[in-house]
């Protein structure tokens, strides 16, 4: 019996979901669980910040609804396996870098609320699933993204850590913003 290919075996359709609120770890939780299992990671909110940069790119505004919906249905997202690693590709082109400038992180909340938008990073996010085992984080993923996960998780922190977490990533993107402010 070969212990790596029963491994596959079992892991090849599983779905794990790690959900909570922001800078509670998730993200970090995932890649490092989707690594040690041998799946794929799913960052669901990198699928929204991509739609936001399609957005931004077009010059539409983000709190044009019926545009931005219009661009949530018809762009191509996928991932590609590369060194093991999966990457974001949007209409062709590998936006891992330009999905986490700061204009795409100051439009990304409205562009993400809309239902339509929604909609079609489910219908993504979903057929990603069917194709092979994941770790999928992001808000949602248990409930609504995939409410049949075979592992659900939700993952929390307290509000001075998920502060911290939260000012380091913005410090990484360029955003200098108050420690009590983001707390708040």
């Amino acid at each position: 019996m070969n212990i790596e290919r029963e491994k596959e075996k079992v892991f090849q359709n599983l779905i794990v979901t790690i959900d909570g609120p922001a800078g509670s770890g998730k993200s970090t939780t995932a890649s490092l669980l989707a690594d040690r299992l041998g799946l794929m990671y799913l960052d669901t909110g990198a699928m929204y910040r991509a739609v936001t940069h399609a957005v931004l790119q077009g010059g539409i505004d983000p709190e044009d609804e019926e545009s931005v919906s219009i661009v949530a249905r018809t762009v191509n997202l996928e991932l590609r396996i590369t060194d093991g690693k999966p990457h974001l590709y949007l209409d062709g082109r590998k936006v891992e870098r330009e999905i986490r400038e700061a204009a795409v992180s100051r439009a990304v909340s409205p562009v993400s609320r809309y239902r339509e938008v929604r909609r079609a990073m489910v219908r993504i996010q979903r057929s990603i699933g069917r194709r092979s085992g994941i770790v999928a984080d992001g808000r949602d993923t248990g409930s609504m993204v995939f409410p049949f996960a075979h592992v659900k998780v939700f993952l929390t922190a307290d509000v001075d850590t998920r502060a911290a977490r939260r000012k380091k990533q913005l410090e990484l993107m360029g955003i200098s913003q108050e420690l009590g402010e983001i707390r708040e």
